[in-house]
């Protein structure tokens, strides 16, 4: 759980950094893109799958309007780690809904330009999906501590 806790400690950070960065950087074209990203979520069907993909896309386009390679290739690298956790958050009942909110917040202040307000929200939308890793991952050990009980 230690390095869980970490990693998403540093996405929190990275992903802050990408809104506060794209509230500074982001060009009309994708400001419209973050825009018609948010107002897409609210049309999904709560399919785990499309809800993944369209949630990488939305961060992959904050991380894109940040108009910085370097932090890009970092984000990437820690949505790789995060990817080997198992399934996403936003299968969790109501996260999809609160990750949404949490979404249209942060496009808000990037397209108002409010760097830190965008930094500061998308630091907590990280920590509130490691809370809901933590009650998944919790939940997956006290499966596999049963199992072990019952086979043992």
């Amino acid at each position: 759980m230690d390095a869980v806790d970490e990693l998403y400690e540093m996405r929190a950070v990275l992903e802050g950094t990408a809104a506060a960065m794209a509230a500074k950087h982001a060009s009309p074209k994708d400001l419209a893109a973050l825009a018609r990203l948010v107002a897409e979520g609210e049309k999904l069907d709560r399919d785990p799958v499309k809800l993944y993909r369209h949630n990488r896309e939305l961060h992959d386009a904050i991380q894109v309007a940040a108009h910085n390679r370097y932090l890009e290739k970092s984000l990437s690298a820690l949505q790789d780690a995060i990817a080997l956790l198992g399934p996403t958050t936003l299968a969790a009942k109501g996260r999809f809904a609160v990750a949404q909110a949490e979404h249209a917040a942060i496009v808000q202040a990037i397209s108002q330009r409010e760097g830190e307000k965008a930094d500061r929200l998308a630091r907590a939308h990280v920590l509130s999906a490691l809370e809901t890793r933590r009650v998944i991952l919790a939940k997956e050990r006290e499966l596999e501590a049963r199992h072990e009980q019952g086979g043992a």
